[in-house]
């Protein structure tokens, strides 16, 4: 019974736009109620106290066609999500956003150390290696493919004297010579 109470729309057509304006478009109370009465205040500035009581009684009043139509949305995004699935991820896909993430930790590193931020480069360069290693053992596992190419120790040497290569651990910056 109270379900088909709220399927009805409200008599007053502020009265339905409010309720929309909160159910359909997630907007807050108190601004749903500016809106409909057109007494939106400028960015920045509060809603007034008589617009935030005056929107509280109103959403109290119609709290029933407020849930209906909120529950309406969400089965309308489930017909809508079952209609349309997401695609499906698959490793190779997978596989080249590591790649991604891999090189753009290592040009982060390279971009830090060139600006002299040796500290942040020494920081990318651990979650860089953290990375490859974590990106070695999805892929031993077969989680990812790589083409027909596993993660070998001597990639993950090269990655890591890579990312190393700008600076060192000891504190001193490495020398290019």
């Amino acid at each position: 019974m109270t379900e088909d109470i709220g399927a009805l729309p409200l008599k007053n057509q502020k009265h339905e736009q409010f309720a929309r304006l909160i159910a359909v478009d997630g907007m807050g109370i108190g601004l749903a109620y500016a809106t409909i009465q057109g007494r939106v205040p400028p960015d920045g500035e509060a809603l007034s106290g008589s617009i935030r009581a005056s929107a509280g009684a109103l959403a109290k009043k119609h709290a029933t066609r407020i849930e209906f139509l909120r529950e309406e949305q969400a089965r309308l995004a489930l017909a809508a999500e079952d209609e349309n699935p997401p695609p499906e991820i698959r490793g190779d896909d997978i596989g080249a956003l590591l790649d991604r993430i891999t090189r753009d930790l290592m040009q982060s590193c390279d971009v830090a150390t060139a600006t002299g931020h040796r500290k942040i480069a020494q920081q990318l360069s651990r979650v860089a290696l953290k990375h490859v290693g974590r990106v070695g053992r999805a892929r031993r596992k077969g989680a990812v493919s790589y083409g027909d190419k596993l993660v070998d120790p001597a990639f993950k040497k090269q990655v890591f004297d890579a990312i190393m290569m700008p600076t060192c651990t000891c504190g001193e910056a490495a020398n290019d010579e």
